[in-house]
């Protein structure tokens, strides 16, 4: 009798651990909630103005500080849900700058029952938005989009999303690395290979991918690193006869790198 409890715990120990990490990644909001994120971007590369032969070196961070705010579902089930910039800061080519957090106006997104964005209400930050994730549709992170069935490490799913009213979409190849702890919380490590598909006549590309942890308990974003390689043409001013002023657009190439993390408070000073 005594070897029954050792041989009880030994197979409960066999048990592979695959049967005990199938999980749920369905999203959970709920109202009110309100989380906040530092964010961290980073853009390094080469930009070429039009005519011009030499190329000239990119290297900008961006420091954000974020509030994520659920709010009061409607009838139909739909919800609000709103990123503010709390706090702001850059440093380019070496040199700190305070930013007003104005400059970065909040984005509200309709987000509907089954976590879908069906609306975004926002304007591009400074006027401009680098193509593939940035400020503007960084929202996407905060959702793994998986499917309803319950998942186990290694599964895969595909998605392609768009954010109304913006035109362009998003492919999303997406697999369940592990179930891991992360900042105390059990969450799934998601990695998710992104292409922007842009509109019909865009002279853009943007690839990448987002690694993200999201716990398990409501599948609320814990962490992001994203890293995406940018193309883009310069917009070149037309004449009066609405032909190019150039032959040359000039250019941009850059890699841009996105850290989300879990900030519970303003650092002090903010």
């Amino acid at each position: 009798m005594r070897y029954i409890g050792l041989i009880l715990v030994l197979l409960w120990a066999a048990v592979p651990a695959s049967s005990q990490d199938a999980i749920s990644l369905v999203q959970k909001l709920k109202e009110g909630t309100i989380s906040r994120y530092n964010v961290k971007v980073q853009v390094a590369g080469t930009t070429k103005l039009p005519d011009e032969k030499l190329s000239m070196p990119v290297d900008a961070v961006l420091d954000l500080w974020v509030s994520h705010t659920v709010g009061q579902a409607s009838k139909d089930g739909s919800l609000q849900v709103t990123i503010a910039a709390e706090r702001a800061s850059a440093v380019i080519s070496g040199q700190k700058v305070e930013l007003a957090k104005d400059l970065f106006p909040p984005i509200t997104a309709l987000v509907d029952k089954n976590g879908e964005i069906t609306r975004l209400f926002a304007a591009d930050p400074l006027g401009m938005s680098l193509p593939g994730i940035n400020y503007k549709n960084m929202i996407l992170l905060f959702n793994p989009y998986a499917p309803s069935d319950e998942l186990k490490p290694g599964a895969a799913w595909s998605k392609t999303l768009s954010i109304p009213p913006e035109a362009e979409k998003y492919d999303l190849n997406c697999a369940l690395e592990a179930v891991e702890k992360v900042e105390g919380a059990r969450t799934a490590r998601v990695k998710a290979q992104v292409k922007v598909i842009p509109p019909e006549g865009s002279s853009y590309s943007a690839t990448g991918f987002a690694v993200s942890n999201y716990s398990l308990d409501d599948v609320r974003l814990i962490k992001s690193h994203a890293e995406m390689n940018v193309k883009m043409q310069s917009s070149v001013p037309s004449t009066p006869g609405g032909k190019p002023a150039s032959d040359d657009p000039g250019d941009v190439e850059a890699k841009v790198t996105i850290d989300i993390t879990s900030a519970p408070k303003l650092p002090s000073g903010a």
